[in-house]
């Protein structure tokens, strides 16, 4: 018994050791109405830019019927959105 414990506890550690690192701080999540207002925008814009029906859908994290953005990827987007009028 002792020895399954111990091949366990090994695999634990082994498995733990795989993982990649998590960032000490975490970016926090953002509702619509909060993108909304850091884009100054309608909150219905930004839930409409969601649906993937549009042209280039925003980033956006599903929890159940709820919405959530990490400002980062709504950045990215935006930086997206500028090259491409560019070429």
């Amino acid at each position: 018994m002792r020895g399954a414990m111990n091949r366990t506890s090994e695999s634990t550690k082994n498995a733990q050791s795989q993982l990649p690192a998590v960032p000490r701080t975490p970016e926090p999540i953002l509702t619509g109405k909060q993108v909304a207002e850091r884009l100054q925008v309608s909150p219905s814009m930004i839930y409409e830019l969601t649906r993937k029906r549009s042209r280039r859908p925003l980033p956006v994290l599903r929890v159940g019927k709820y919405l959530r953005f990490r400002w980062s990827e709504v950045e990215a987007w935006l930086d997206e959105g500028r090259q491409s009028r560019r070429k």
